[in-house]
């Protein structure tokens, strides 16, 4: 049996193998995450100030929008649904530029700022994760964390 130095060696000689597909977990904030398939919202609890809040992860695990702290966790759903039915329209993005950071947030026809999105290094990315937002957030189920 072949010895090799590094993991990577490994890898690479496996991935020149026919019919070998390797998928490896994902590790995000210290988390593992599972390799994901289908976007979702997450709802869970702040253990810091017992609020609930919601994010959702698109197909390949990132984190694309992030809600703000609600009281109730049916508060929190119903934030959810209100991302549900903004995120279609282009008009209801709010794109924020700085230099080398670029964000949106995501607000219902009220004004009012229901998402958050992550902080992109450019103006292209972000347009990605708006596009993943409009895509993903209508049909993706609600996963309870809490």
């Amino acid at each position: 049996m072949k010895s090799y130095k590094t993991p990577r060696q490994f890898i690479d000689t496996l991935s020149k193998t026919k019919f070998v597909r390797l998928q490896f977990p994902k590790y995000i904030s210290g988390q593992i995450i599972k390799n994901m398939t289908n976007p979702k919202f997450q709802v869970f609890r702040s253990a810091a100030n017992n609020q609930h809040y919601f994010r959702l992860r698109a197909g390949n695990g990132e984190i694309i929008l992030s809600g703000e702290g609600y009281t109730s966790r049916q508060s929190c759903i119903n934030g959810i649904y209100s991302v549900k039915e903004n995120a279609p329209y282009d008009s209801r993005y709010d794109r924020k530029d700085t230099p080398g950071n670029y964000t949106f947030n995501l607000e219902a026809e009220n004004g009012q700022i229901i998402g958050r999105s992550e902080n992109y290094t450019t103006s292209y990315s972000r347009e990605s994760g708006i596009a993943a937002v409009k895509r993903d957030s209508p049909e993706a189920p609600i996963e309870n964390l809490a």
